[in-house]
Parts: C-alpha cells; structure tokens; sequence
C-alpha cells in the first residue's frame, strides 16, 4: 500500500499487522458471505457492491459508519455472485 492508502486505513506503515485485511466466510445454506475487518474508531467505512462487473450502473453503495471493532458484514442472501469493495475514509461523505 502506498502511504496514502496506509493512512487512508489508519494502519501503520512501520507494523507489518496493521492491515486492513478482511477475514470472511461462506453459508452454504443461505447463500451469504459474511465478512469482517479490524475497523478504526477514526474512520467512516463505506462498501460498495454489485452483481455485475459489465453493469457499471448497478453500483450499490452502502455507509457502514464510523468503525466499531469487529464489525461483520453480510451481503443480501443470494446465489448470484457478488463483487465488493471496501473503502476508508477520515472522513464521512
């Protein structure tokens, strides 16, 4: 990550364990996928999914808030794959 990003994150460049890594997993019984990241109390989390790469109008976006330790997100039940990206900011859009 570039320094911009690390601070982004909040993580430190000088720690190798300060990562914003996401731990997920799968239910197979009810097709969702949760997910969870150490989030910072100083940023404002906000994903941004789709079901369809091609469909770049199909964009959901969805503010999480400011970071609480062990959030878990769950993506809407469904066997259609799913594309997402997390994204950090200092400050809430």
């Amino acid at each position: 990550m570039t320094t911009w990003e690390e601070y982004l994150a909040d993580t430190d460049p000088a720690n190798a364990a300060s990562v914003l890594a996401l731990n997920g997993w799968f239910s197979a019984s009810d097709h969702r996928i949760r997910f969870s990241f150490p989030a910072s109390t100083g940023r404002f989390y906000r994903l941004e999914y789709c079901t369809n790469l091609t469909n770049t109008t199909g964009v959901t976006y969805s503010n999480l808030g400011w970071g609480t330790p062990g959030m878990v997100i769950t993506n809407p039940g469904t066997s259609n794959a799913w594309f997402w990206i997390l994204r950090a900011s200092p400050n809430a859009p």
